[in-house]
């Protein structure tokens, strides 16, 4: 079963496919983009069925969950950062 990674839209179906340990490839969608004529869903998910079945996708890095909640927290102080950056520009201006 092949997964196209759309922004973070996929990530709950992702979680409940390997909940339900059904192995999902998740694949980046520049690889499967090359869909002639007009686009349409089932379109789409009929050539990602095509690749998927003739071996021609390749898997994105799915990290466990203790990678997953490292990045996060290694994220959050340069968005505190960034948020600081904003208030002081709004109290200068007042």
């Amino acid at each position: 079963m092949a997964l196209q990674n759309t922004g973070r839209y996929f990530r709950p179906l992702l979680v409940l496919l390997q909940a339900n340990e059904l192995n999902p490839l998740l694949v980046n969608g520049k690889y499967t983009k090359d869909v002639k004529g007009k686009k349409t869903d089932m379109m789409d998910c009929q050539w990602i069925q095509k690749l998927h079945s003739l071996g021609m996708l390749g898997g994105s890095l799915i990290p466990d969950l203790f990678t997953e909640t490292l990045r996060q927290y290694c994220r959050h102080p340069s968005s505190l950062v960034a948020d600081a950056s904003g208030y002081i520009n709004k109290m200068q201006k007042a």
